[in-house]
This record gives C-alpha cells, structure tokens and sequence, in this order.
C-alpha cells in the first residue's frame, strides 16, 4: 500500500516525508497512598523518570 516510509526516517511537519516509520513505547505508573510512603520512610519526587531510546535503524 506504499505506507511505510521507505528510509524509515521521521520527518514530521517536514517537506521530506514520504509515509510513516513504525515506533513502540510503554509507560508505566506506579502510585502508593502518603501514608503507607511515609510508614515505609520513602521519599517524595515530583520529578518524572523517562527514558528515551532510538530505534536501531536497518
């Protein structure tokens, strides 16, 4: 059908696209209730924890 880019680059709002390259992510969330963080002596972050990793080029 011509839909995968056939250089397998991203080029969004770009002049170069020529179809799209296929991508995976995942996310997870992990919550626990401020008391049980406390009873347990964690600590609190605000910060998000994110990892970032390009997919091998073929």
């Amino acid at each position: 059908m011509g839909l995968l880019s056939p250089d397998s680059l991203c080029y969004s709002f770009d002049q170069r696209t020529n179809g799209y390259s296929r991508g995976e992510g995942i996310v997870a969330i992990v919550i626990k209730s401020l008391s049980d963080v406390l009873r347990e002596g964690g600590m609190l972050s605000s910060a998000p924890q994110a990892r970032i990793r390009m997919a091998a080029r073929q």
